[in-house]
C-alpha cells in the first residue's frame, strides 16, 4: 500500500523546526497567520490584482469541502525589510506633473495633434536630467540594500521599527493607499506596490508583553500602521460581504461543470487600512529543500513493521 503526506493549509504556515522563540530577522522569509473565532488563515498576495487578502478556512458546519487547491505558498510568502529611499522618485513624478501642466494646452490655445503648444526650456531639461540621474542613483541604492537584506546581511527586527512588508512572489510591497477599499468602502485600500512613502509601516506589539525597542520572536502577534497615514493600521474586515468574489459561487445549477482544481480556492476576507488592528503571527516559512533522505509533502512512502518484517498491506477485497 502506497500512502502520501497531504497536510491541511494551516500546517503549511506553521514554525519551521527549531524556530521556536527565535528572533525574526530582516529579510527572513515568512508568513502571517490570522485568526477569528475559530477560524485561521494566512495573507495572501494576488500577482495578478495586486490586492492582499486572508485566505480562511470554511466554518464550521459549512458543507463545502477544502477545495483541492495546488499546494504552492508562495503567494503567502513575505519578508520584513528596512525602508528604503523613494524622495527622488517623488520629485521626479512631481516635477513631470509640472511639465505636463505648463506644456498642456490653455483655454482658447489650440495646437497640432501630439503637438505640445509650449516647448521645455533649457532649465526645464537641465532639471529634468538632474532628476533622472537622482532617481536612478536611489533606484540601484533600494536594489543594494534590498539584495543585501534577503541574503540574511541584516539584524533583528525590533518593535518601534519602520519597515516594509515585502511580497516575495512579486517583489512588491504592500501599500496603505488614501483610496477607498474595494469591499469595505469604511475602510482604506491596500494594495501591492513598487514603492512609495506609503509602504512604510511602523511595526507594533499586539500585547503589552512586548515593548518598543524589544526584539520580534516568530509566534509573535504583529500590528502594522502606516506612517504616511498616522493612526491607519491593517485591518482585516470579516463577514461574507467583505470577502473578494470566490469560485464557490461558480456553479449556479446541477448541469454547470465544476472548476477545475487549479481554480478553486477558500474565502479570501479583504485587508484594508483603518482605525481598528488585526494582528498578525508571524511564522517562520519552511522551505522545501531537495534531500533525497528528507520525507516531504506528496511524496510515496511505505511503511514497514519490523517486527513481523514486512510491509502494512490494505486489501482490496
Amino acid at each position: 500500500m502506497i500512502l502520501s503526506i497531504d497536510p491541511p493549509l494551516q500546517a503549511l504556515c506553521e514554525n519551521a523546526a527549531g524556530a521556536t522563540m527565535s528572533r525574526a530577522r530582516y529579510g527572513d522569509q515568512i508568513s502571517f497567520k490570522h485568526e477569528f473565532e475559530g477560524r485561521s488563515g494566512v495573507l495572501t498576495g494576488d500577482n495578478v490584482l495586486r490586492r492582499c487578502g486572508i485566505e480562511l478556512t470554511p466554518e464550521r458546519g459549512d458543507p463545502r469541502p477544502l477545495p483541492e487547491v495546488s499546494l504552492d505558498f508562495s503567494s503567502s510568502v513575505f519578508a520584513i525589510v528596512p525602508t528604503l529611499a523613494y524622495r527622488a522618485r517623488g520629485e521626479m513624478r512631481a516635477f513631470n506633473k509640472e511639465l505636463e501642466a505648463d506644456q498642456a494646452p490653455q483655454a482658447g490655445e489650440k495646437g497640432k495633434e501630439g503637438e505640445p503648444v509650449k516647448k521645455s526650456s533649457k532649465k526645464e531639461r537641465k532639471r529634468k536630467k538632474v532628476l533622472y540621474m537622482r532617481c536612478k542613483g536611489e533606484e540601484e541604492s533600494n536594489a543594494e540594500l534590498l539584495k543585501t537584506t534577503l541574503s540574511g546581511a541584516n539584524g533583528v527586527i525590533k518593535y518601534g521599527d519602520i519597515v516594509q512588508l515585502l511580497h516575495i512572489n512579486t517583489g512588491l510591497f504592500i501599500k496603505l493607499s488614501k483610496k477607498t477599499a474595494h469591499m469595505d468602502k469604511d475602510s482604506r485600500l491596500v494594495t501591492l506596490h513598487s514603492g512609495s512613502p506609503g509602504v512604510h509601516l511602523k511595526l507594533l506589539p499586539r500585547f503589552k508583553t512586548r515593548a518598543l525597542g524589544t526584539p520580534v520572536y516568530f509566534d509573535d502577534e504583529l500590528v502594522f500602521e502606516s506612517v504616511k497615514l498616522e493612526g491607519t493600521m491593517l485591518n482585516v474586515s470579516h463577514g461574507p460581504k467583505f470577502c473578494y468574489p470566490s469560485a464557490w459561487a461558480h456553479a449556479k445549477n446541477a448541469d454547470s461543470d465544476p472548476l477545475p482544481s487549479m481554480l478553486q480556492r477558500m474565502d479570501v476576507s479583504e485587508v484594508n487600512g483603518g482605525r481598528n488592528m488585526a494582528s498578525l503571527i508571524v511564522k517562520k516559512y519552511a522551505r522545501n529543500v531537495p534531500d533525497e533522505n528528507a520525507l516531504k509533502t506528496n511524496d510515496m512512502f511505505r511503511l514497514y513493521h519490523p517486527v513481523a518484517e514486512g510491509f502494512i498491506r490494505a486489501s482490496c477485497k
